[in-house]
Protein backbone atom coordinates (compact mmCIF):
# COMPACT_ATOMS: atom_id res chain seq x y z
CA UNK A 1 0.00 0.00 0.00
CA UNK A 2 1.12 3.46 -0.70
CA UNK A 3 1.26 6.11 1.95
CA UNK A 4 -1.62 7.98 0.27
CA UNK A 5 -3.89 4.96 0.56
CA UNK A 6 -2.93 4.42 4.20
CA UNK A 7 -3.47 8.10 4.93
CA UNK A 8 -6.91 7.98 3.30
CA UNK A 9 -7.89 4.89 5.27
CA UNK A 10 -6.72 6.40 8.55
CA UNK A 11 -8.46 9.70 7.76
CA UNK A 12 -11.67 7.88 6.85
CA UNK A 13 -11.56 5.83 10.07
CA UNK A 14 -10.88 8.86 12.28
CA UNK A 15 -13.50 10.98 10.51
CA UNK A 16 -16.07 8.19 10.85
CA UNK A 17 -15.38 7.88 14.60
CA UNK A 18 -15.73 11.63 15.06
CA UNK A 19 -19.05 11.60 13.22
CA UNK A 20 -20.21 8.66 15.31
CA UNK A 21 -19.35 10.53 18.53
CA UNK A 22 -21.11 13.68 17.31
CA UNK A 23 -24.14 11.67 16.22
CA UNK A 24 -24.29 9.95 19.61
CA UNK A 25 -24.12 13.32 21.39
CA UNK A 26 -26.81 14.81 19.17
CA UNK A 27 -29.12 11.84 19.69
CA UNK A 28 -28.66 12.07 23.47
CA UNK A 29 -29.36 15.81 23.39
CA UNK A 30 -32.45 15.20 21.28
CA UNK A 31 -33.79 12.64 23.78
CA UNK A 32 -33.22 15.09 26.63
CA UNK A 33 -34.89 17.91 24.72
CA UNK A 34 -37.90 15.74 23.94
CA UNK A 35 -38.21 14.76 27.62
CA UNK A 36 -38.02 18.41 28.69
CA UNK A 37 -40.65 19.35 26.11
CA UNK A 38 -42.98 16.63 27.36
CA UNK A 39 -42.50 17.81 30.95
CA UNK A 40 -43.21 21.40 29.95
CA UNK A 41 -46.35 20.38 28.06
CA UNK A 42 -47.57 18.38 31.05
CA UNK A 43 -46.99 21.32 33.39
CA UNK A 44 -48.85 23.67 31.03
CA UNK A 45 -51.76 21.25 30.84
CA UNK A 46 -51.92 20.98 34.63
CA UNK A 47 -51.82 24.77 34.98
CA UNK A 48 -54.67 25.14 32.48
CA UNK A 49 -56.74 22.57 34.33
CA UNK A 50 -55.97 24.21 37.67
CA UNK A 51 -56.96 27.62 36.30
CA UNK A 52 -60.29 26.18 35.20
CA UNK A 53 -60.80 24.63 38.62
CA UNK A 54 -59.97 27.91 40.35
CA UNK A 55 -62.54 29.73 38.25
CA UNK A 56 -65.17 27.13 39.13
CA UNK A 57 -64.34 27.39 42.84
CA UNK A 58 -64.62 31.20 42.71
CA UNK A 59 -67.98 30.96 40.95
CA UNK A 60 -69.26 28.49 43.54
CA UNK A 61 -68.04 30.68 46.41
CA UNK A 62 -69.84 33.63 44.91
CA UNK A 63 -73.04 31.62 44.62
CA UNK A 64 -73.02 30.27 48.19
CA UNK A 65 -73.70 33.59 50.02
CA UNK A 66 -76.34 34.55 47.49
CA UNK A 67 -78.22 31.27 47.97
CA UNK A 68 -77.93 31.30 51.75
CA UNK A 69 -79.63 34.72 51.92
CA UNK A 70 -82.37 33.89 49.41
CA UNK A 71 -84.37 31.69 51.82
Amino acid sequence: MTSKVVFRLVHKFVFHNVLTDVEHTLRRDLRRTKALLQDAQLMLQKNREAAGSRTTVKQLRNQVPARSFSF
